[in-house]
């Protein structure tokens, strides 16, 4: 079977895509990291559209912008809305709360099917994630910083 080719979305600085990491707190007191990365909508109407589904989402135990980490299991769950890019409070179905940890813009984003690479500007430096798919839902990230000066 044959990889489909890969989608790089190119984007004016204007128009820069964010990504937030989000921890989310469960019901049962569990939580966990998620790491939304926003595509440009596909459609000119989809960013205003409530159900725009195009932030890849991925569920994390560590936190990807912490230094010390530099790979991490990961979960792609489904395409969340772009509304988490800047939601924060109650999930709904009584799926616990959302709370902000930081945000980043997109500089490069390069999507296939098995593979991602995003290169993400944090305060002061940036963070390039290289995501291999290990299995249907199951990914590997490895996290590269470089200080800018």
């Amino acid at each position: 079977m044959s990889e489909l080719p890969s989608l790089v979305h190119a984007r004016p600085p204007a128009a820069a895509l964010r990504c937030v990491l989000l921890r989310h707190d469960e019901p049962s007191a569990a939580w966990h990291h998620d790491l939304l990365l926003e595509r440009p909508p596909s459609i000119p109407q989809a960013a205003s559209d409530p159900d725009d589904r195009r932030l890849i989402t991925f569920r994390l135990a560590e936190n990807p912008f912490d230094p010390a980490i530099s790979e991490a299991d990961a979960r792609r769950l489904s395409d969340h809305r772009a509304h988490y890019l800047d939601y924060e409070g109650p999930l709904s179905a009584d799926r616990g709360r959302v709370r902000r940890l930081a945000t980043a813009r997109i500089l490069h984003l390069d999507e296939s099917p098995t593979r991602l690479t995003a290169t993400l500007a944090l305060d002061a430096s940036n963070l390039t994630l290289h995501a291999r798919r290990l299995d249907a839902d199951r990914w590997r990230l490895v996290l590269t910083r470089l200080v800018r000066s």
